[in-house]
């Protein structure tokens, strides 16, 4: 999705505030720039070859440059339209997330651009990072709510999974529960053990800095929480079917 594509880069053009007091239909030929609006109230239909798509009050429409379309709309309506240059490759279609919480980052940004302040196109650009943070969110199935009886072992277990000294003993101690107590309850949450997830969120750290290039493969064993780099090799490849030298020549 456009918000959580590492290879795709944007600049903030312009921020409008859109108010239509009656019906609206317009073809739209293809435009050399990417917008994204907020709706505030107010319906529209989107019609394009592969379809008609319906956006309504609280949605956030994304279309691509380049792309044409038709919009009808038989109601007054309200957004908030951001003018982008994106850099980096499109999927060419209009996509529509119903119901995100993000109007009032929206509102702030439209705010923040219609003001002179120094420095408001970056604080700009903060938000618009911010709505796709919010967006990728709302979109990814997070994991459950810790139970309330693990609940703190199991928030340390995020933050400091890289923690050489990190053990399941410890996480239930945090909770005041028995280790075999936070086990169980652990994985009839998220079916699979504390050590499990321990590892991979380890893997995935060690995937990003060997990606990055920055590092040998024995400073992200001890980045990552291994003090043994023989036993992080081995893991790695059971993981992944590649030694970590192989990741980096050829990618998973």
């Amino acid at each position: 999705m456009f918000f959580c594509d590492p290879n795709r880069t944007y600049q903030i053009l312009g921020v409008y505030r859109v108010t239509r007091n009656e019906p609206f239909d317009r073809a739209v030929e293809g435009r050399d720039y990417t917008s994204i609006g907020f709706r505030l109230r107010g319906g529209s239909y989107f019609s394009t070859q592969e379809g008609i798509t319906s956006v309504g009050s609280g949605c956030i429409v994304y279309i691509p440059r380049g792309v044409s379309y038709r919009r009808h709309t038989e109601q007054t309506e309200e957004l908030i339209i951001l003018h982008l240059n994106c850099h980096g490759e499109d999927d060419g279609e209009i996509s529509v997330f119903e119901r995100s919480d993000t109007r009032d980052l929206f509102l702030q940004m439209l705010a923040t651009w219609e003001s002179g302040r120094t420095g408001k196109r970056n604080q700009c650009m903060s938000l618009l990072y911010r709505i796709f943070e919010t967006l990728e969110r709302e979109q990814t199935i997070d994991r459950p709510t810790p139970p309330p009886a693990i609940e703190a072992g199991v928030e340390h277990l995020w933050r400091n999974y890289r923690d050489p000294s990190l053990s399941v003993s410890y996480l239930a101690s945090l909770s005041h529960v028995s280790e075999v107590y936070f086990r169980r309850l652990y994985y009839a949450t998220y079916a699979e053990s504390p050590w499990q997830t321990v590892l991979s969120m380890r893997f995935a750290y060690a995937c990003d800095c060997l990606r990055s290039g920055y590092y040998s493969v024995t400073e992200i064993a001890l980045l990552c929480g291994f003090s043994d780099v023989k036993y992080f090799r081995t893991a790695f490849r059971k993981q992944f079917g590649k030694t970590p030298t192989e990741y980096v020549q050829g990618g998973l």
